[in-house]
């Protein structure tokens, strides 16, 4: 799958892995896993840092994709969501368009830390992130 989610931390931070080309349908399939995640635990906001260090291409038609991901993005206990390492201006360019469609709290970062400082700045209910800064890539080694 070109598209991996877990949890960093179970009910309360999403981790979604963008990996090659993404298609539609493994869009698709991460928004129903993403759905009953969101369902996951009591704190009132799950939030998501989607790392697109290794992506490569995705679909970037606005209404496929609002099509796909709309439930995930308007769901009530959705947090922050904020993208690093996004290589593709025109990606970048999307997620910003889909963040403002559905009025989502999104930002993108150029690297995994910046990201995680910023859920640490906006959500001090959280843990110290920093240890999440560096993720394991497909050698099992970690980077940042």
């Amino acid at each position: 799958m070109a598209l991996e989610v877990s949890w960093l931390i179970e009910g309360r931070l999403m981790n979604a892995r963008f990996v090659g080309n993404v298609t539609l349908e493994e869009l698709e399939s991460a928004v129903n896993v993403i759905m009953e995640m969101l369902t996951v635990g009591d704190s009132p906001l799950i939030h998501s840092v989607h790392d697109a260090s290794a992506l490569t291409a995705m679909p970037i038609s606005l209404s496929a994709l609002s099509n796909v991901t709309g439930e995930a993005y308007k769901h009530p206990r959705l947090g922050w969501v904020v993208a690093h390492s996004v290589q593709n201006r025109v990606v970048g360019f999307i997620g910003n368009m889909m963040g403002r469609l559905f009025q989502t709290r999104y930002r993108i970062f150029d690297t995994r830390a910046e990201a995680l400082a910023f859920l640490n700045s906006m959500d001090e209910t959280l843990p110290a992130l920093e240890a999440f800064a560096e993720v394991p890539d497909d050698d099992g080694q970690a980077s940042a």
